[in-house]
């Protein structure tokens, strides 16, 4: 079929109207791209009888659409871009995805010519190769082992030749000053951000993190299609498909290399020597702040985490080619992922990542590999998860594949510790527990009301159980410590130092703040934190009548400080600098132990032991929490898990620079906060030590202020967040019986308000 090329927007040469383009993107195995190609030409026909149907002979021609007249019909141009595969070599690793099909690709599109002549199908193949002279692989980007997406990218060339290391040097450049395609209504990151932070996850190439950005080549092929066949850059080619000589692969040459030998087809490649020229073009329209992007209907791609070579690299990214065209192609109809692993963590990374810019869906293909190659003991578990995230997929459900695809990031660096990211995977199947179906009106209606309770009812749980004194009542505070300050240099156990003065591990006998239970337990078993503070965990059940975990201050040996109240304002400012300090860094660990805490507590009866280690009752039975509560303290645990995985993935993606308090808050609606107690309650008398444990230590509360953000990011359902109301009623009313609000006033110090206050 000849070609006809015309530009967007001018007269064809037979007359028939200004041309309309829709762009078909192979970047993998080509058995779904022939699938991926009849869903378009599927599309394109129900526009064009939708058209005809409602808006009569003279029609509106839109993004996607076409006009409905015969005439019009002929100026619609589809284009098929891929990389496919090495001429003159064996095929090339998409071939190598889904043998033995590149020619049943040509002849499909043999085919859909006859049966759409009223389109203008066209075809472009980029090879790796052409005979032993690079095409796409002439050169590319990378990072040097280790580095962050701050630091420069290099140049990648496969030749010594001058020319070429300028080419690539210059494609540097452009890939840093690129930016992606618009996202809404603001564009994303630069591209050279994303792609040095996507190339992070390269590691199957031991260190060598690069890319010869194939994929992104095919898109600019396909945007700049006519211009680059009137520079003669891409030209039609006759080649021939041969068996090779063991008969497993093909070898695609050039026909008149194959002395006419094989079934010979015709296709638009890389016209000989001119690699280096479309190279420099593609670095040009990188460049180009005004670049033509021509809509995109659907892509195939294998995106993501999935080496499945012989190591069974199962969760390691082979390079992020795939991740640079999507992130040019703005937006995309449908999408199909090919290549697939055992847990679909190639969808879930397209979901994840690209979910906002596919209006049609995702369409996952066959699982490559089978369950028993990635462990024997998590075949189980692979097949739970690969049934829940096809329900995301069902559901387009890009708020479900981000905490499956942070947990899969979590698998991925944790892939020495088998243990470990088994529960990264068991993680992303319980935040996925609940997306069997699309939720009913009435759900919606439930968690719009569920949603104001948490929010008005976090927010009063907090003003009822905290407070912030005034400079005032600071300054009457400090002058407090003074006075315990003396106390403890007279060797006197009284209830200034203290409320329970009397009780060794919370008032030890020598009166060292050093020695007491809190400081033993962080210096012994404390893990998460620096050497002056750790965080480790209350020994109360959370949210019955503990908040969460105790931050404790190690280093009060030569100190006679005891409360964070002490001497001056500046003293109480730089402890709060510098524990806000550390509480930052291990911000995702801190919150992690919250349902860390709540598993712990959990006994083999399915019941919720309120203290671990136990206390018992009078007769001698563990004291547990009713039952009726078991069943929110297990959906409560769930929601915090997806909580966790899908902080880290947030503030992986914000970069090393992010707060991760904003991150925490803006993408989660989340804010965790700090307390503790000193000499006075809400009431603001100034008196006896309303704290226990004479050494300075902070108790970590997380506190939801917007729980539609909550449910809109990381999974969480109606369900998790109606445990989490009824649960944080009780819990609010067991702190008041416990008198940490009341009549007596707020309890606790906050510690956040404090600070800004100073």
């Amino acid at each position: 079929v000849p070609l006809k090329m015309e530009r967007k927007g001018a007269a064809p040469d037979d007359g028939a109207g200004p041309a309309t383009e829709t762009v078909v993107l192979g970047l993998a195995g080509s058995q779904t791209l022939i699938t991926a190609v009849r869903d378009t030409l599927d599309h394109l026909h129900t526009l064009s009888t939708t058209a005809s149907r409602h808006e009569g002979p003279t029609g509106v021609a839109g993004r996607h659409n076409l006009q409905p007249s015969p005439d019009h019909h002929r100026c619609h141009i589809v284009t098929i871009a891929r990389h496919g595969f090495s001429l003159g070599q064996h095929a090339s690793h998409n071939v190598r995805i889904e043998p033995g099909v590149e020619l049943e690709f040509y002849q499909f599109l043999e085919r859909a010519r006859v049966d759409n002549p009223h389109l203008r199908i066209r075809s472009f193949t980029q090879s790796s190769f052409d005979g032993a002279a690079p095409v796409s692989r002439l050169c590319g980007v990378q990072l040097v082992d280790g580095a962050g997406p701050h630091a420069p990218l290099l140049p990648t060339a496969a030749t010594d030749d001058k020319d070429v290391l300028e080419c690539a040097a210059r494609l540097c450049e452009a890939v840093e000053r690129a930016q992606c395609a618009p996202s809404g209504d603001r564009h994303r990151q630069l591209l050279g951000w994303e792609l040095k932070r996507l190339l992070g996850f390269t590691d199957a190439r031991k260190g060598y993190h690069a890319t010869f950005l194939h994929d992104a080549k095919v898109y600019f092929a396909a945007a700049c299609f006519d211009r680059l066949v009137a520079m003669g850059v891409l030209a039609e080619r006759q080649l021939s498909i041969l068996a090779s000589p063991d008969a497993v692969e093909l070898v695609i040459t050039a026909a008149s290399d194959a002395a006419h030998r094989g079934t010979h087809v015709t296709d638009v490649v890389v016209a000989p020597g001119r690699a280096l020229d479309f190279t420099r073009e593609f670095a040009r329209w990188l460049e180009d702040q005004n670049r033509r992007s021509p809509p995109v209907d659907t892509v195939v791609t294998d995106l993501g985490c999935g080496h499945n070579g012989r190591e069974g690299n199962w969760l390691v990214a082979q390079d992020c080619d795939d991740a640079a065209a999507l992130l040019l192609a703005g937006p995309i109809r449908r999408l199909f992922v090919c290549d697939e692993t055992p847990l679909l963590s190639r969808a879930a990374a397209a979901l994840a990542h690209f979910g906002h810019q596919v209006s049609g869906g995702i369409v996952s293909g066959q699982v490559a590999v089978h369950t028993h190659q990635v462990h024997p003991d998590a075949e189980a578990t692979c097949k739970m998860l690969t049934s829940r995230v096809r329900i995301a997929l069902a559901k387009n459900d890009g708020a479900g594949a981000a905490v499956l695809n942070g947990a899969f990031e979590a698998v991925a660096e944790l892939r020495p510790h088998p243990s470990a990211a088994f529960d990264a995977i068991a993680t992303a199947e319980r935040a996925l527990r609940h997306l069997s179906a699309p939720p009913p009106t009435a759900t919606l209606q439930l968690a719009c009301r569920v949603c104001g309770e948490i929010n008005a009812a976090e927010a009063e749980a907090v003003s009822r159980q905290c407070f912030v004194p005034t400079l005032v009542q600071l300054d009457a505070l400090i002058a407090q410590s003074v006075l315990a300050e003396a106390d403890l240099a007279a060797g006197r156990r009284t209830k200034l130092v203290s409320k329970l003065p009397h009780v060794a591990p919370l008032c030890p006998p020598s009166l060292d703040p050093g020695d007491t239970i809190l400081v033993k337990l962080g210096r012994a078993h404390g893990r998460i934190g620096d050497g002056t503070y750790r965080a480790i965990p209350d020994q109360a059940l959370v949210y019955w009548t503990s908040f969460g975990s105790n931050s404790v201050y190690l280093e009060p040996d030569n100190d006679t400080r005891i409360n964070l109240v002490y001497r001056s304002r500046a003293a109480i400012a730089d402890m709060l600098d510098a524990y806000f300090a550390v509480r930052a860094a291990w911000l995702p660990a801190i919150i992690k132990m919250i349902p860390d805490k709540i598993r712990e507590c959990k006994l083999e009866s399915g019941g919720y032991a309120k203290h671990f280690p136990h206390k018992f009752d009078a007769d001698g039975n563990v004291d547990t929490v009713p039952d009726v509560w078991w069943p929110a303290f297990d959906a409560v645990a769930d929601m915090l898990d997806a909580v966790g995985v899908r902080l880290r993935w947030a503030l992986w993606h914000a970069g090393p620079d992010a707060v991760p308090a904003v991150v925490l808050r803006q993408c989660l609606g989340l804010e965790l906060i700090s307390l503790c107690q000193t000499w006075m309650r809400g009431s603001g008398v100034i008196g006896d030590a309303e704290f226990s444990v004479m050494s300075p230590h902070f108790q970590n509360r997380l506190v939801v202020v917007d729980a539609e953000k909550l449910m809109s990011c990381c999974g969480v359902t109606a369900s998790h967040l109606e445990a989490y109301s009824t649960l944080g009623k009780q819990f609010a009313a067991n702190m008041e019986a416990a008198q940490y609000s009341g009549p007596k006033g707020a309890a606790f110090m906050h510690l956040d308000k404090l600070r800004l206050l100073l």
